[in-house]
């Protein structure tokens, strides 16, 4: 991708500069090499640590985007959206791996936003999207405008506003395009979904759910128009910030759908992150759940957030999508492949259930396996005084003895913490591939 380098917003605040950025961040968080990397490609960036004088600096440059780190000590960033003017973008961004931030930014209601690593590729593409869905938009409009003057009231859409007024919800409709095809199904929530009856409970091991061929076309054509170009546009400006050492960066979602059930995967030999890959598995997911949109009550589909996983250098995914997955997609960038693949497990076994404790979650303990190293806690409630007792810790090597304790014990259920749900997922994952 060539440089970034913008002018104005056409029908905005002419004193707003589109490339220009300001950082309102954490003391912790260090964005010099972030500031550097920008500014060589011709942004203008800003920075500040504290909410007050952020504010003050925010009025009065007038940057078209504001990234607010939502992880911040000071709890006043978060009213910070409702007071900085319409004309600029607020993407909040967290640098924290933490549950409860994580949770946090992902039930914020807002178009944008950002989790880590937060890169100076990423911003650039944000950017540059942005822009252009603006660009196209504002040409769209124009067109019809000029077919139908006289009617300039408000759309279905709220797009369309009186005349003499901006559009009102300008941003929400360019930023929901610039991540890919607006959601309509429900994602998986741990918090407010695992009351519900999971559909899950339809799938057994029993069961043969598979991808049809119907689907794998219309995942084929996703692949080779839009996803192919916005990964060759990624890859682009993810070239320096690869070195000749890198083997494979692999990204996940797992689907469900009454008619299939499995994992998304994207694995590329460039150093992407993992928003690089939203758009990507996202609309693989939306094709595979797609007959669900239509009806946002019903929960017989989701997706589960995207989380990247690390398998052994020696074992090359690349050969396991090529003979193990039931589609899979390449493109080839100066010698390095980028793969998207989908494999069918015909029943979920990664399924998560609700626990009497609400900070718990419950899991299937056929999913555990020996030799395998678990990243979380995993604990069983003594019913006697509902006591929680750790059975074992982060970073066990499963034993066969340890598998056979479960069995012979017959605990049931055993829990995890439910702030490790992805890690529960990236576990999963990788001990299914290794097993291919």
């Amino acid at each position: 991708m060539d440089n970034v380098t913008f002018k104005y917003k056409k029908g905005s605040d002419p004193s707003i500069m589109a490339n220009s950025l300001f950082f309102l961040k954490n003391l912790q968080h260090n964005t010099k090499s972030l500031e550097v990397y920008l500014e060589r490609r011709d942004f203008i960036v800003q920075t500040e640590s504290t909410v007050s004088i952020a504010l003050e600096k925010i009025l009065e440059s007038k940057p078209a985007f504001v990234f607010a780190a939502w992880d911040h000590h000071d709890k006043a960033v978060e009213s910070i959206i409702s007071q900085i003017p319409a004309e600029t973008v607020v993407i909040p961004y967290i640098t924290s791996t933490s549950g409860p931030d994580t949770r946090k930014l992902m039930n914020l209601d807002v178009p944008l936003k950002m989790f880590p690593p937060l890169s100076g590729p990423a911003i650039q593409r944000l950017v540059h999207r942005f822009e252009k869905e603006k660009h196209n938009l504002n040409s769209s409009q124009n067109k019809k405008l000029t077919s139908s003057k006289a009617n300039l009231s408000d759309d279905s859409t709220g797009t369309f506003v009186n005349k003499g007024e901006r559009f009102k919800t300008m941003n929400t409709l360019i930023t929901s395009r610039a991540r890919g095809e607006i959601q309509n199904i429900s994602s998986f929530d741990s918090e407010t979904d695992l009351t519900l009856a999971k559909p899950t409970a339809r799938f057994s091991k029993s069961m043969q759910v598979k991808i049809s061929e119907i689907q794998k076309q219309s995942l084929e054509a996703k692949f080779d128009g839009k996803i192919q170009e916005e990964l060759k546009e990624i890859i682009e400006t993810a070239k320096e910030l690869t070195t000749a050492d890198h083997q494979q960066t692999i990204f996940c979602m797992l689907i469900q759908a009454i008619d299939c059930s499995g994992l998304v995967l994207l694995n590329t030999a460039w150093n992407l992150h993992l928003e690089d890959a939203q758009s990507a598995l996202s609309t693989w997911g939306n094709v595979l759940t797609s007959q669900y949109h239509k009806n946002e009550v019903n929960k017989d589909a989701f997706q589960s957030d995207i989380f990247a996983i690390h398998m052994p250098t020696d074992l090359n995914v690349f050969d396991i999508c090529s003979s193990k997955s039931s589609i899979q997609k390449e493109i080839i960038v100066d010698g390095k492949k980028t793969v998207m693949a989908f494999f069918d497990m015909q029943h979920n076994p990664f399924n998560l259930n609700s626990s009497e404790n609400e900070n718990y979650l419950s899991i299937d303990s056929d999913c555990l396996h020996e030799n395998s190293s678990i990243p979380f806690d995993v604990y069983f409630e003594l019913k006697e005084n509902k006591k929680m007792l750790k059975m074992f810790k982060k970073e066990t090597l499963l034993s066969d003895k340890d598998m056979a304790s479960i069995s012979e014990k017959k605990i049931n259920p055993l829990l995890i913490s439910a702030n490790d749900e992805l890690l529960w997922y990236k576990y999963g994952v990788e001990v299914y591939l290794k097993k291919l």
